[in-house]
């Protein structure tokens, strides 16, 4: 690893609102500026030295305000800044260099880190950085930005897997193992149906609130990432599990006061995404599934379905709650035999058509 020179101490900055600092790339607050109003409405006004660490309060006050990321997104990033902050040991921001973050690209292609996970701990310094070059109006942030660009992502990325989508039979199984769990088999059922009859993430179930479902219309209205709301439909099968549910969430499950979310645990407290995840782990492992089922394949299956089925892409996209219709075309792929199929007898046609009479 290329040496870290210890920079010398600088004069401190209240984030650039007060007057300027020593520091380079640092200027003198311009009044009206747009950027200085975004820093006065963002960011706490407060003392910051030259380390990176203590940059990480005002920056998560950034994320948490100005940004659309799920919290998830947030906390994987702020732990890959730590991870990266550690392992510079904490240097000022002068001293960050494009050597480094070769050598630091240099250790994660010898830990052999997944592909995946290479790339969001490099997203997340990016994204770091961006924040320093506009809110501090740091050149050096700027350049080291420009150079991680340049760098290519260690690790080689995962073969393409033939997709594997649940079928009605594996839903059939999961639900009749739910529903022998002597207390929370109506929750857990209701959570199955739920899962697989709307395609929502393993978060929306947990903030699922109960103004949020209109079991009459078999709608429930969910908030997806960036506290994006959208409205999704669900089936007959599961109006009735959840207006079972309801009953049982009534009648014999712990009353909390202010807790509205529609799904609760034994407490009386709202789920969390990870209990969401363990129940469906609970379930596949007590029907004896062969093969790894986790809560976001109940999703996959679900729009590969709906689009396997004819429904309009952009339509699925609106039930996903995808911004990007590029996002769902990744689920397309499971018709790929199908359309190969139309496409060769549509050509096959067509030819037979241009033939000129013998």
């Amino acid at each position: 690893m290329p040496s870290v020179v210890t920079a010398a101490p600088r004069t401190v900055s209240t984030f650039g609102l007060g007057q300027a600092t020593g520091r380079p790339g640092v200027k003198a607050a311009a009044g009206g500026s747009r950027i200085m109003e975004r820093k006065r409405s963002l960011l706490t006004v407060g003392i910051m030295t030259d380390k990176l660490s203590d940059r990480l309060s005002a920056y998560q006050t950034y994320l948490d305000l100005s940004t659309r990321l799920s919290p998830v997104t947030k906390s994987i990033y702020l732990d890959a800044l730590r991870r990266f902050i550690k392992h510079v040991k904490d240097c000022a921001l002068a001293d960050l260099s494009p050597a480094v973050l070769l050598e630091w690209h240099g250790r994660m292609a010898k830990a052999k880190l997944a592909y995946t996970t290479a790339q969001q701990r490099r997203a997340a310094l990016k994204k770091f950085l961006i924040y320093l070059e506009e809110f501090e109006e740091s050149d050096q942030a700027a350049k080291l930005v420009r150079a991680l660009d340049r760098l290519q992502v260690p690790g080689d990325k995962r073969p393409k897997r033939e997709p594997y989508s649940l079928r009605d039979i594996d839903i059939l199984r999961l639900l009749a193992r739910a529903g022998t769990h002597v207390i929370t088999g109506g929750r857990d059922v209701a959570v199955i149906h739920f899962l697989w009859a709307t395609g929502v993430r393993r978060a929306e179930v947990a903030t699922l609130m109960l103004d949020d479902v209109d079991l009459e219309e078999r709608i429930a209205t969910v908030v997806g990432k960036g506290n994006k709301e959208r409205v999704v439909i669900f089936d007959e099968a599961c109006q009735h599990s959840l207006d079972l549910w309801l009953q049982d969430r009534e009648e014999s499950w712990p009353k909390k006061e202010g807790v509205e979310t529609f799904f609760i645990n034994l407490l009386g407290n709202p789920l969390t995404p990870f209990t969401v995840s363990q129940i469906v782990r609970t379930c596949v492992s007590e029907a004896g599934m062969r093969g790894k089922v986790w809560t976001h394949l109940f999703r996959h299956s679900r729009l590969t379905r709906l689009l396997d089925n004819g429904m309009a892409i952009q339509d699925v996209a609106k039930l996903a709650g995808h911004s990007n219709i590029n996002t769902t075309a990744r689920y397309h792929h499971a018709e790929e035999g199908r359309l190969k199929d139309i496409y060769d007898r549509a050509t096959a046609e067509g030819q037979s058509s241009t033939k000129e009479p013998k």
